[in-house]
C-alpha cells in the first residue's frame, strides 16, 4: 500500500483549487483553475491506481474532495453565472466522477454505490443538455455498470420501500436518458434496447402501483417526446421518419392502454385523466404521423375518431379538426374537409397560424382538383375556404399581419388557382386592409405584403401573362413606399405595352414622371410607346429626352435603337445609333468597351442600306458613317475598334469595307464622285487595319486608294465651290500617297517571297503616275509635273499612249504650262519612236504637229523640221500619212516664206531648204518643186546682197515698208486648202 504522503497532497491540492475556484466565480474566469484541477485529477487517479486498494483514510479523503466539488458544483448550476462559469463547473462534476472510481465498489455501501452512480447520470445529463451527447453517452456507460445492483435493490424485499423505489427512479431515469442520448446519436438498437428495460421495469410487481403508474407514464411521455420530435424535423435535415415516430406512438399507446388504477384508489379519476389526455395525445400524433407518411390517411381518420370518443375537452381541441380536415383532403372528401375547415376557425383555442395552415392545405387540395370541378363560384372547397377566410379577418382582422399571412398562404402554393389568386386580390383591395397597412407604424407589414404581389407579378410577367401581371402590379402599386411607387407604375406600363393598351401604358408612364420626373426609363418606356404608335416625329424627340436625364447611359440608347430595329422604325433606330456613335468618338472615360464600336457602325451602315430611295441622300449619310468610323478605327486601332477578343472580328472588318466598295461603285454610276471617293478611302483604310493582311488584302487597300483618288479629281470638276475643289484635290493628294505606301509593302513582300509584281500592279502603277500629274496640273505645281515626268519617262511601263494623254492634258488645262507640254510630247515622241518597225506613223504625226504648234522659237521649230526630215529618211516611202506630210512641207516653206517677207533671209532660207529636204518624201506636192527652187535661189540671192552692202539700210521707215512689198512679190506662199489641222 502506498504510503499517504503519495495521495494527500494531491488531495489537498485539488480541494485548495476548488476553494480558489468558488471564490474567483463571481468575477473571473475560473477555466484556468479547472484546467489545474484536470491535471490534478489525472495525478490523483494515476497514483490511486498504483494501489490494489485505498486506505480507509484515503477513501474518506476522497470522498471528501468529491462531495466538496459536487456540492460547490450544484451551487453553481442556481447561481447566476455565465454560461462559461457554468460549462466550467461542469467540467469539474466530470472530475469529480473521474476522482470518485478510485473507491472501489466491492467494499462501498448501498448509499455509496448509488451517489457513485448518480454522479455519473448526472453529469452526463448535464453534457446531454449541452449537446454534447458523445461525452454523455461515456458516462451513462459508466453510471450503467451500477444497473445490477440497482435492480437488486430493488428486488430486494428486506430493504425498505423507500429504498427500493429510490433506486428503481434511479435506474428507471437512467434508462430514459441515456435512450434519449442514443437517439440524438442514432444508435437506434441501443435505444430499443433500454426502452424495453424501462417497460420491464415499470411493470415491475413489486414496485407499488403509484410508482409503477408514474413510470408508465414517464415511459409513454418520452416515447411521445420523441415521436413529436422526429414529425418536426425537416426532411432536409436527414431525421424526419414517419415510420419510426408511429413504431413509438403504438409502443406508447400500449403502456397507456395497460395502466390501470387500484380498487379504491383516491388518486383514480386523476390517473385516468392523465392517462386520457396522454392518450389524446398519442392519438393525435399518431395521425400527423400516418398523414406524413402519405399513403395512411384512414388510418388516421381511425384516430381521430378514437380521439373525439373521449371526454369532450379532450376531442374538441381545433388540432383534431385540423388533422381531420388533411385527412379528408387526401382521402378526396372536399364536403366533409370544408366542414371540418369551418369548425377549425370557428373553435375558440385556434390560433391564427393553425387557421392559416389550414387555409394552405385547403388550396392545395383544391389546386388539385380537375379543373372541371370549378365551373362555378360556388365549388367545392373553394365556398369554405372563402367563409373560412372571412370568419378568420373578423376575428383576428385587427391583427396587421393577417391579410400578409392570408396573401402569403394562397400565393404560396405550387400551383395557384386563378380563384386563389382573386381572394388574395380582394384582401390586398379591401378598405379595411389598405386603412390598417397603410398607417405609418404599419410599414413593415405593408412592405411585406408589398413584396408578396409583387413577386407574384413578376413571375406572370415573366410568363408574359400580362393581364394577370397588372392587376398583381395594380395591387402592389397601393402598398408601394415612395421608392417603389415609379418603379412598380414603370412595370405596370410595360404590362400594357404588352397588352397593346397604348394609352394606359401612358398613363402610367405619367404617374411614374410625377415622382421621377427625371428618369431616363421613363423616357424609355414613352418611345416604346410611340415606336409602337408609329409616331416617328415623337419617338425621336423622346430618343433627345432620354439623353437629357440624369441617369441617362449609353447603354439606354443601345436599347432604344434595338427596340426601334425591332419596332420597324430605321429612322429612330439610325437616330439612336447616330446619338451612340457621337459618344463613342468624345468617350474619354473608358465607358465604351472595345468591340463597340465596329458594332455601333455595322448597325449604321445597315440601317443605312435600308432606305435608298434617294440615292444622293443615302450616298452622303453612308460616305459620312464611313468617314468617321475609318477615323476612329485609324485612332484606336483594330484591337481598339473592333475588340481584342471578339471572335469573328476579321469578317466584320471584311464586311465593313467590302460594303464600303460595293457602295463606291453604286455612288460612281450615279456620278457622286465625292462620296464615291470618300467610301473608297474608307474602304483601303479598312483594309490597311488588317494586322496580318494577305497579299489580296494589300491589293484591294492599293485599288481603293487608287479609284478614291480618281473620284476624287473627277469630283473636283463637278464642284463649284472653290473650298470643295481643293478638298477633293487633298483627299487625291492624301490617297496617292496612301497608295505609294501600300505599294511599297507589297513590293516589299513581293520581294521577299521572290516574286515578280502582277500585270494589274503595273497598270495601275502607271495610272497612279497619271493621276499625280493631272492633280499636278489642277494645283498649278510646275514643279511636280516636271517631276512626275520624270518618273513617267523612268516607269518602265509608261507608254507613248500615257504619256501622249498627259501631254494633251497638259495642253487642254488652263493656265497649263507650255513647257511641261512639250516635254511631255517630246517625251511621247520619243517612246513612240522606240517601237521600232511597230511606230505608229499617224500618232508620230500628230505628236510633230502638236510640237511644232507649241514651239514658241524658229529655233526650236527647225529642230523639229530637221527632226521630222530625218524621221522620214528613215521610214518606208509609204509609211507617213501624206496628208501630215502636205502638211509639214507647207507649213515650214510657208514659215520660210513669212522669214523672207521680213527680210530675214537667213532663217527664211533654212526653212526653205528643210521644206525641200521633206518635199522629196511627199510625192503629191513635187509638182510644186521647181517654183519651191526657184524662190530658195531669190532668197539666197537677196541675202547674198544683204552680205555684200554690210549695213544696216538707212532709208527711211517709209522707203523701207515700200521696198519690203516689193522684194516680198518675189516669195510665193504654197497654200494647201485640203490639208487641216491634226486633231488632238
Amino acid at each position: 500500500m502506498a504510503p499517504v504522503s503519495a495521495l494527500a497532497p494531491l488531495l489537498k491540492h485539488a480541494t485548495t483549487l476548488v476553494e480558489g475556484a468558488i471564490v474567483k466565480a463571481a468575477d473571473e474566469s475560473i477555466i484556468d483553475d479547472v484546467q489545474q484541477l484536470k491535471s490534478v485529477a489525472f495525478a490523483i487517479t494515476s497514483a490511486g491506481r498504483h494501489n490494489r486498494d485505498l486506505s480507509s483514510e484515503e477513501r474518506t479523503a476522497v470522498w471528501d474532495v468529491v462531495s466538496q466539488i459536487w456540492n460547490a458544483c450544484v451551487d453553481a448550476a442556481n447561481a447566476p453565472y455565465d454560461a462559461a462559469t457554468k460549462e466550467a463547473f461542469l467540467q469539474m462534476r466530470h472530475v469529480a466522477s473521474d476522482i470518485i472510481s478510485l473507491a472501489k465498489d466491492d467494499t462501498a455501501s448501498d448509499e455509496e454505490c448509488l451517489c457513485k452512480c448518480q454522479f455519473f447520470h448526472k453529469t452526463g445529463k448535464l453534457w446531454s443538455n449541452l449537446k454534447d451527447y458523445e461525452t454523455a453517452e461515456s458516462l451513462y456507460a459508466r453510471a450503467m455498470e451500477y444497473t445490477q445492483f440497482l435492480l437488486e435493490v430493488c428486488n430486494n424485499l428486506d430493504k425498505s420501500q423507500a429504498s427500493r423505489e429510490e433506486c428503481a427512479l434511479e435506474l428507471f431515469g437512467l434508462y430514459l436518458d441515456r435512450t434519449a442520448a442514443a437517439w440524438q446519436l442514432q444508435q437506434k438498437a441501443l435505444a430499443s434496447n433500454l426502452l424495453g428495460r424501462a417497460k420491464d421495469l415499470a411493470g415491475n410487481e413489486d414496485l407499488s402501483s403509484d410508482v409503477s403508474f408514474q413510470l408508465s407514464l414517464a415511459l409513454a411521455s418520452a416515447q411521445i417526446e420523441r415521436a413529436e420530435q422526429l414529425l418536426r424535423t425537416p426532411e432536409a435535415e436527414g431525421c424526419a421518419d414517419a415510420g419510426e415516430a408511429i413504431g413509438l406512438l403504438n409502443t406508447a399507446n400500449e403502456v397507456i392502454a395497460n395502466l390501470s388504477a387500484e380498487d379504491n384508489d383516491p388518486a383514480t379519476k386523476s390517473k385516468e385523466a392523465a392517462a386520457n389526455q396522454m392518450q389524446a395525445q398519442v392519438y393525435n400524433l399518431l395521425a400527423w404521423a400516418y398523414l406524413e407518411a402519405g399513403d395512411k390517411p384512414s388510418l388516421a381518420m381511425n384516430c381521430i375518431h378514437s380521439v373525439r370518443r373521449l371526454p369532450a375537452e379532450l376531442s374538441s381541441q381545433a388540432v383534431i379538426s385540423f388533422l381531420a380536415m388533411k385527412a379528408l383532403c387526401q382521402l378526396d372528401k372536399p364536403h366533409k374537409a370544408e366542414t371540418e375547415l369551418l369548425n377549425l376557425v370557428s373553435s375558440t383555442n385556434v390560433s391564427l397560424g393553425m387557421c392559416l395552415g389550414s387555409i394552405k392545405i385547403m388550396l392545395t387540395a383544391a389546386a388539385a382538383q380537375t379543373q372541371t370541378d370549378f365551373n362555378d363560384g360556388s365549388q367545392t372547397g373553394l365556398a369554405g375556404i372563402k367563409s373560412a377566410v372571412s370568419l378568420i379577418q373578423e376575428r383576428f382582422g385587427k391583427q396587421p399581419e393577417v391579410p400578409v399571412q392570408l396573401v402569403r398562404g394562397m400565393l404560396a402554393q405550387e400551383v395557384v388557382t386563378a380563384e386563389a389568386e382573386g381572394m388574395a386580390l380582394e384582401i390586398c383591395a379591401a378598405e379595411t386592409t389598405v386603412e390598417m397597412l397603410t398607417k405609418e407604424e404599419q410599414s413593415t407589414c405593408k412592405q411585406q405584403l408589398f413584396n408578396l404581389v409583387y413577386t407574384h407579378a413578376t413571375n406572370h410577367f415573366q410568363q408574359r401573362n400580362y393581364d394577370s401581371a397588372s392587376r398583381f402590379f395594380s395591387a402592389a402599386h397601393m402598398y408601394s413606399e415612395e421608392g417603389n411607387k415609379a418603379k412598380t407604375a414603370r412595370v405596370l406600363a410595360v404590362c400594357n405595352l404588352g397588352m397593346k393598351a397604348l394609352d394606359r401604358a401612358l398613363e402610367y408612364v405619367d404617374i411614374a414622371t410625377q415622382t421621377e420626373p427625371t428618369s431616363v426609363f421613363n423616357a424609355f418606356l414613352r418611345l416604346k410607346v410611340h415606336l409602337l404608335q408609329k409616331d416617328c416625329r415623337a419617338a425621336a424627340n423622346q430618343v433627345q429626352a432620354m439623353m437629357k436625364c440624369q441617369d441617362f447611359t449609353h447603354e439606354i440608347l443601345r436599347v432604344a435603337a434595338q427596340e426601334a430595329m425591332g419596332a420597324e422604325q430605321t429612322v429612330v433606330a439610325k437616330q439612336a445609333l447616330l446619338q451612340l456613335w457621337d459618344l463613342v468618338e468624345k468617350d474619354s472615360n473608358g465607358t465604351f468597351q472595345p468591340g463597340d464600336q465596329a458594332v455601333i457602325m455595322s448597325n449604321l451602315v445597315k440601317i443605312t442600306q435600308d432606305d435608298q430611295s434617294d440615292v444622293s441622300l443615302y450616298m452622303d449619310e453612308l460616305s459620312a458613317i464611313y468617314n468617321q468610323g475609318a477615323d476612329r478605327l485609324e485612332e484606336v486601332g483594330y484591337d481598339g475598334f473592333f475588340g481584342a477578343d471578339t471572335s469573328g472580328r476579321a469578317a466584320a472588318l471584311e464586311w465593313l469595307a467590302a460594303t464600303a466598295w460595293n457602295a463606291a461603285i453604286q455612288g460612281g454610276e450615279a456620278k457622286l464622285y465625292r462620296d464615291t471617293a470618300v467610301l473608297l478611302c474608307s474602304a483601303g483604310k479598312f483594309y490597311a487595319a488588317h494586322p496580318t493582311p494577305e497579299t489580296s488584302t494589300i491589293q484591294y487597300q492599293m485599288m481603293a486608294f487608287l479609284m478614291s483618288a480618281s473620284a476624287s479629281l473627277e469630283g473636283a470638276t463637278k464642284e463649284s465651290e472653290d473650298t470643295q475643289v481643293q478638298m477633293c484635290y487633298g483627299l487625291a493628294q492624301k490617297m496617292l500617297l496612301r497608295y505609294t505606301g501600300a505599294a511599297q509593302a507589297l513590293a516589299d513582300r513581293r520581294q521577299s517571297l521572290a516574286e515578280p509584281p502582277s500585270k494589274a500592279e503595273d497598270k495601275q502603277h502607271v495610272y497612279k503616275l497619271i493621276m499625280e500629274f493631272e492633280l499636278a496640273v489642277h494645283i498649278k505645281d510646275v514643279g511636280c509635273q516636271h517631276a512626275v515626268l520624270q518618273h513617267c519617262r523612268e516607269a518602265p511601263n509608261f507608254s507613248a499612249e500615257s504619256m501622249l494623254k498627259l501631254a494633251y492634258f497638259s495642253k487642254a488645262a488652263l493656265n497649263s504650262n507650255p513647257d511641261v507640254t512639250r516635254q511631255a510630247l517630246q517625251a511621247a515622241l520619243q517612246l513612240l519612236l522606240s517601237k521600232g518597225h511597230a511606230v505608229p506613223h499617224d500618232q508620230v504625226a500628230q505628236t510633230l504637229r502638236t510640237l511644232l504648234e507649241l514651239s514658241p522659237t524658229d529655233g526650236d521649230k527647225i529642230k523639229l523640221y530637221q527632226q521630222a526630215k530625218e524621221l522620214l529618211a528613215g521610214l518606208p516611202g509609204s509609211a507617213y500619212p501624206d496628208r501630215e506630210l502636205q502638211w509639214l512641207v507647207s507649213t515650214c516653206w510657208n514659215r520660210g516664206a513669212h522669214q523672207a517677207k521680213f527680210l530675214r533671209c537667213k532663217a527664211a532660207e533654212r526653212y526653205m531648204r528643210l521644206a525641200l529636204g521633206l518635199l522629196e518624201h511627199c510625192h503629191s506636192l513635187s509638182g510644186r518643186k521647181q517654183m519651191m527652187v526657184d524662190e530658195l535661189n531669190k532668197v539666197v540671192q537677196r541675202r547674198a546682197g544683204q552680205a555684200e552692202t554690210g549695213a544696216p539700210s538707212t532709208s527711211s521707215p517709209k522707203e523701207r515698208k515700200r521696198k519690203r512689198s516689193d522684194e516680198a512679190e518675189v516669195t510665193t506662199s504654197i497654200s494647201l486648202t485640203a490639208v487641216k489641222e491634226a486633231p488632238e
